[in-house]
């Protein structure tokens, strides 16, 4: 499959939604919250991160640097993304299982670009569908944002599932590996960095 075919079939599965449901954003799961998005045993990527920053606070506070630029940009297209809910999928696990919820429709587009299809052509099959209301050029323009939203909540994955499980032998190399990732994305975009100390609004939360 394409960018164009996986952008005509999200589109499909949208529009099948459209009229059926009133569809509006679950803020406590949405992308756009992707730092305290609860999964295995309640834990969060951010009660996650508590639980490792007590061996490991410099790699946490790190990668806690780039939550709170993420945070930052998202707040600025939350008003105008949430204008276009849908029913979308965020994998559980390996085996295929997803989580059906209402979000911002662009986080399936986005899960769809973290994939390796181009946002370009994914755009290019979803607006084939005469059922789908036009992505305007706010969606368009957060869409490489929310990639990195989607790489945040591939590593929430594996930290809630390392937290759950207990002390015990920690992700570091892909916890390095995706900090990478992330911080590079961002600084490709454009996100600000930090110019000093976090402020009280975006300091972590107190530990489990």
């Amino acid at each position: 499959m394409n960018g164009v075919q996986a952008g005509r079939a999200l589109a499909e599965r949208h529009g099948a939604d459209t009229g059926i449901n009133q569809i509006s954003v679950d803020r406590g799961r949405s992308l756009l919250n992707f730092s305290e998005v609860t999964g295995v045993g309640d834990w969060s990527l951010r009660s996650a991160l508590c639980r490792m920053a007590q061996p490991e606070p410099v790699r946490v506070g790190r990668v806690l640097e780039s939550v709170r630029r993420l945070d930052a940009v998202l707040h600025h297209f939350r008003p105008a993304l949430e204008q276009q809910p849908a029913f979308c999928e965020r994998p559980v696990d390996d085996s295929g299982t997803t989580d059906r919820y209402p979000d911002v429709r662009t986080a399936d587009i986005a899960r769809l670009a973290a994939d390796g299809f181009e946002i370009d052509s994914i755009l290019t099959g979803y607006t084939e569908d005469d059922a789908i209301a036009p992505v305007d050029d706010e969606e368009r323009a957060a869409l490489p944002i929310l990639v990195a939203a989607v790489r945040f909540e591939r590593l929430s994955a594996v930290l809630t599932g390392w937290a759950h499980q207990g002390p015990g032998h920690q992700p570091i190399e892909l916890f390095d590996r995706a900090c990478d990732d992330i911080e590079a994305l961002l600084d490709r975009l454009g996100v600000p960095r930090e110019t000093g100390p976090p402020g009280p609004g975006g300091r972590s939360r107190p530990g489990r």
